[in-house]
């Protein structure tokens, strides 16, 4: 029986553990490591005899379907599904899954990390001392211990990070277009509208994922609301937050800082004006890379293509009952 070929073009795919590899390999897929990411344009030349994609970052948009012939799943090594073109994939059957719950503790666990660095300045302390300079006091932080956390999407991992800042003696606030009320009486925490959440934080933490209506989200108009003493966090996507605006805004001083940990571009490049100002701690989008999170990742990307090429239902799929709703 010919083997299933699979294109892994993720660039972290494989290299904590060859356990998701040998998985596929004992389940008839031949493994061929492309890493990106790409482009749409670069990803059409190369995508035609592939049965399965192990994406990344890449680019999957019209012109890559549309060279997609033997392309039966892409199989995202990750969670946000922004640069997937999904009608287009569903309407040619080409299953869209991704790794869902891999990294949510994760990322969770990182959004502290984050937010206790830049309260306590960890960053810039690091690198006087390293200078050989010993400025204790210059680094003088603030608590999170009674203060405010505002959450934007109380969706999987805002819930973690919201039973995280519970246990940090944080008061919780809220905002999402569902509203989670049995959750709000288990964890005591408040929901308000987004206005308000940015009016009230100490920290203002983004955990929605990157759809038409969440782009921008976060402008000048909510920044410009937010206590000069707070800080906003980003451990989702960069385009939620409007990266001129938050330059402007912490030019300005309208708010205390920020921790991002993803960008509109990826990678932003060197001369990224958010990189300039000494109140940013930036990360190149590692929140969700933990040895732990990347052996869960790439077993669900597993067993999600092996389902797939046994002719069965894939668990994490976004588009698969609307495809077989469709019939052949």
């Amino acid at each position: 029986m010919d083997k299933f070929k699979v294109l892994v073009s993720s660039f972290s795919f494989g290299k904590i553990s060859n356990e998701p590899e040998n998985l596929l390999k004992r389940n008839k897929c031949e493994l061929v490591y492309d890493r990106g990411p790409f482009s749409d344009d670069e990803l059409a030349r190369i995508i035609g005899d592939y049965f399965a994609i192990i994406a990344g970052e890449d680019e999957i948009g019209l012109q890559t379907l549309r060279k997609a012939d033997k392309l039966r799943i892409i199989a995202k090594h990750g969670i946000g599904l922004d640069k997937i073109n999904i009608p287009e994939a569903t309407k040619r059957r080409i299953v869209v899954t991704r790794a869902l719950g891999a990294n949510e503790e994760t990322v969770a666990d990182y959004t502290f990390a984050l937010i206790l660095g830049i309260a306590r300045g960890l960053v810039p302390a690091s690198i006087s001392l390293g200078k050989g300079l010993w400025e204790g006091p210059k680094y003088t932080g603030i608590e999170i211990y009674e203060k405010v956390l505002g959450i934007v999407g109380l969706g999987s991992i805002g819930k973690k990070v919201a039973k995280r800042a519970r246990g940090f003696g944080m008061e919780v606030l809220y905002y999402d277009v569902v509203r989670s009320e049995h959750f709000e009486r288990k964890w005591s925490v408040k929901f308000v509208d987004l206005q308000t959440l940015v009016q009230l934080s100490d920290f203002v933490t983004v955990h929605v994922p990157l759809i038409p209506s969440t782009e921008n989200l976060i402008g000048y108009n909510q920044l410009q609301k937010m206590k000069r003493t707070a800080y906003l966090i980003n451990t989702a996507r960069g385009s939620i937050v409007n990266e001129d605006d938050l330059y402007r805004a912490l030019e300005k001083g309208l708010l205390a800082g920020a921790a991002i940990d993803t960008y509109s571009k990826e990678p932003p490049g060197k001369n990224f004006p958010l990189f300039t100002l000494p109140n940013v701690l930036a990360t190149p989008h590692i929140g969700g890379y933990t040895v732990e999170a990347s052996i869960r990742t790439g077993m669900i990307v597993a067993e999600e293509i092996i389902r797939v090429a046994k002719g069965d239902s894939p668990q994490f799929s976004v588009n698969w009952e609307e495809i077989q709703a469709k019939g052949n």
